[in-house]
């Protein structure tokens, strides 16, 4: 693998910018966020985002390092073939929200204490749907983050500016719910039309026997990936069925801080990796 290859400073600066808003927004938002609407209305949201992330992760599937390598290797081959596993592994992601939202919203429903409170989950768990309508996996694989960079960024921040404006009591939970989940879902929209438009997203061509072979080739990419981030909302998850919303807020809190720190130097790795796949699918010592 060349280290010097053009894509991979040029990914890695588009990764940084829309990732690194996940961690730096949530540094600005949240002092506001547990000043103005307390603890326990923010350890609800945080619950309802836990949820959301274990629907997202089994979405994934692994497909975020299988997908990503094939498309690498299928962008240079006909168009008809990228075309039809981009939408398989769209439509396997989405095949696969269904089971998790059928044991999401019961769950949700016993653990929330009021109407409200289910309203704000429903609201969370609908910002998964969005992420899995943005194709991450494919704009590496193309060594194309700019679009999807920019849509993230744009979104995420109008959501920062809608909670710096409207949120002001505990009464807002559903509104702070909303703008932290309209974003992801705009974005997944912009995402899908793009594909619509490239024709690189053909709804028509899904089959379910090419959906299980993808889970079929996915599955150990998920199996050994899939532990990490269990763990990694595990403790507002946890603490959310054992304690109250307000211990959940304060936990929840610090895990950010924590996780905006850790999670700076993802976006370099991230990037290499479409580059080395590329390099393994021509040969071993390419790679």
């Amino acid at each position: 693998m060349n280290a010097n290859h053009p894509g991979i400073v040029k990914n890695a600066t588009y990764l940084f910018m829309a990732q690194g808003l996940n961690y730096l927004i949530p540094l600005i938002t949240l002092p506001f966020l547990v000043s103005h609407v307390g603890a326990q209305v923010f350890g609800v949201v945080a619950f309802g985002q836990a949820v959301a992330v274990y629907a997202q992760l089994v979405a994934d599937y692994g497909f975020n390092i299988s997908a990503t390598r094939n498309v690498t290797i299928k962008r240079t081959g006909p168009h008809r073939e990228l075309s039809v596993y981009v939408s398989t592994i769209m439509g396997a992601k989405i095949a696969l929200l269904i089971p998790v939202f059928l044991v999401a919203i019961p769950l949700c429903w016993w653990h929330a204490s009021s109407n409200s409170e289910m309203l704000a989950y429903v609201l969370l768990l609908a910002s998964a749907v969005g992420n899995v309508l943005t194709p991450i996996w494919f704009y590496q694989g193309m060594n194309q983050m700019g679009p999807v960079a920019i849509a993230s960024t744009v979104t995420k921040l109008l959501s920062a500016v809608g909670v710096l404006l409207w949120v002001r009591q505990p009464e807002d939970l559903v509104l702070t719910a909303l703008v932290l989940s309209v974003p992801p879902i705009l974005v997944g929209a912009v995402c899908v039309s793009m594909l619509l438009r490239s024709s690189v997203l053909d709804p028509t061509s899904v089959r379910i026997a090419g959906i299980i072979t993808e889970l079929k080739h996915g599955a150990p990419y998920f199996f050994s990936s899939a532990g990490g981030g269990i763990l990694s909302s595990s403790g507002v998850f946890v603490l959310g069925i054992f304690h109250d919303s307000a211990v959940v807020g304060v936990y929840a809190a610090a895990e950010k801080i924590i996780k905006a720190a850790i999670g700076c130097l993802a976006p370099i790795s991230q990037s290499l990796y479409p580059v080395n796949a590329q390099a393994f699918g021509k040969s071993v010592e390419a790679g």
